[in-house]
């Protein structure tokens, strides 16, 4: 069986178009072994696949009319011994032109009754053995190394056929699995271009969201400006964005915007409408309290301030004493709670100016006695020329106050504290920073919460209510800033906060836009 150049290439093409016309590796395998069987002229054949290991991963077996069961035991004996598995050893096509007095030769249970002559022809992709044609006839000499030559051509190309179609399988399982997690995922969960469409979602997001069709915008679930921004913020810095979604129902939903590379964006919603209203009744309740213990601890201070003045014993006196610092222990933190619940209303935010400078300045000119006491440096860095920030003074005082504070309390004895500012395009950057003993990492997410303190030994010697930072935090980003923190454990820490630069007077609106 001899063959010209040109008819080799003629053929060699057909087989090309025949086996890239599909990708199914059911369709791929049948394919290969009838182009095989055809060209050579072989009878009988069947075709194993091989997995990583060599071990036979899917086969086609020489006639569909064996069962089952006795074709896979055949193969495997196949496969394990016989001119095979000297094939799969060698990586080189195994002919055995006479079976009689080929010694590799294996016959296997399911075989034709007459077989003459046969080809074991390996399948071999970038030096590995992806798979193993088995071509029989029942005539004695009737494949030949004309024959092998032929199938080696073929094989190469066979080879890229069944390793394509194999990858094609297993991308096409695991994308089913990837979907069928997603679809069996309990909280909403979206994925949408970065043109703001949905082109997936689970079956909970479409119950629960009421997601009529794909290519829906995202304007129907969430404001339209916010959705595009966080999706361009999270594609083009490749970090998760998120946002708080207030549902046309009433429902408050968590979203976490996520980066999917060539896919878009996925968004994971989380439905907190029952926190939040925990959150609303909790606060109701504080804001109650807290009124409510205003005016008796007023009381038993006046009461206490009028027994300090009279002549006690010295027990007495320190019994007054210790009723004192508790009362007005307990009045700042009345106050700290009623402060926070007004900033979270808004009723503190207004369109004062304030200027940086002087502000910090005279906060550390306050706290320098204390300092002093625990033989601490207390240092101040300032640009010339610092611009109005867009907050009322007493604001601005306090949340530098409660930093420097902090920072003077929990700094070891002799320690160095610095607080400097830096001019940026639209704002002010101010920066406190300390070497004591640093923040632990899984305690910075925490440190702006409400009663929140860090459970270690520096501070659990020192008394706070854990509410200073969140009123730090409550009043910078009512003005429209940012609060956050940067510390390594055992080398101090830097707490920074960003406010805008104050706006010309003549754009100041003298009431709050709807």
């Amino acid at each position: 069986m001899t063959l010209d150049f040109a008819t080799k290439g003629t053929l060699l093409y057909m087989v090309a178009c025949e086996l890239a016309s599909t990708l199914d590796l059911e369709d791929v395998f049948r394919r290969v072994l009838r182009v095989m069987i055809e060209i050579s002229g072989a009878e009988h054949g069947f075709i194993l696949l091989l997995d990583p290991a060599g071990h036979i991963a899917r086969q086609i077996p020489a006639r569909p009319d064996v069962s089952p069961s006795i074709s896979d035991q055949a193969v495997a004996q196949v496969a394990e011994k016989g001119l095979a598995a000297w094939a799969i050893r060698h990586g080189k096509v195994a002919l055995a032109s006479d079976v009689r007095t080929d010694r590799r030769w294996f016959c296997p249970p399911d075989a034709p009754e007459e077989i003459g002559s046969a080809m074991a022809i390996p399948l071999i992709h970038r030096m590995h053995v992806n798979g193993l044609i088995v071509l029989l006839h029942s005539q004695r000499g009737f494949f030949t190394q004309s024959h092998v030559r032929l199938v080696e051509l073929i094989a190469r190309q066979a080879a890229i056929a069944v390793e394509n179609a194999r990858l094609h399988a297993e991308v096409e399982q695991e994308r089913a699995a990837l979907h069928s997690l997603i679809s069996g995922l309990p909280e909403p969960t979206i994925l949408a271009d970065e043109a703001g469409r949905v082109t997936f979602a689970n079956e909970v997001a479409i119950e629960a969201l009421g997601i009529s069709e794909m290519g829906q915008s995202l304007a129907a679930l969430m404001p339209q400006e916010q959705a595009e921004e966080l999706i361009a913020k999270a594609t083009t810095t490749g970090r998760s964005q998120r946002m708080e979604i207030l549902y046309r129902d009433g429902r408050i939903f968590d979203a976490k915007f996520a980066p999917v590379a060539k896919l878009g964006v996925a968004i994971c919603l989380s439905d907190i409408t029952y926190l939040k209203q925990l959150d609303k009744t909790k606060s109701q309740w504080l804001t109650t309290t807290s009124h409510d213990l205003k005016n008796p601890l007023a009381l038993i201070h006046g009461f206490a301030q009028l027994l300090a003045e009279e002549t006690l014993s010295l027990d007495g006196q320190r019994c007054v004493r210790g009723i004192l610092s508790g009362v007005e222990k307990m009045q700042a933190l009345v106050n700290s709670l009623l402060d926070l619940e007004q900033i979270g209303a808004g009723l503190c935010h207004g369109e004062e100016q304030s200027e940086v400078g002087p502000v910090i300045t005279g906060v550390v000119r306050d706290l320098q006695p204390h300092a002093v006491e625990k033989e601490q440096s207390l240092t101040v860095g300032l640009p010339v020329g610092l611009p109005a920030v867009q907050i009322e003074p007493l604001r601005l005082e306090q949340v530098v106050k409660n930093l420097l504070d902090n920072a003077v309390k929990y700094t070891q004895k002799g320690g160095h504290i610095h607080v400097d500012a830096e001019v940026q395009e639209v704002g002010v950057l101010v920066r406190v920073r300390d070497d004591g003993p640093g923040i632990p990492r899984a305690a910075r997410s925490r440190l702006f919460e409400r009663f929140y303190r860090v459970g270690s030994q520096a501070t659990i010697e020192q008394e706070g209510t854990g509410l200073g930072l969140s009123i730090v935090r409550a009043i910078v980003e009512d003005c429209g800033g940012k609060v956050g923190v940067e510390s390594e454990e055992g080398q101090g820490s830097t707490f920074w906060f960003w406010l805008p630069k104050a706006k010309p007077l003549s754009e100041t609106p003298t009431s709050k836009p709807e």
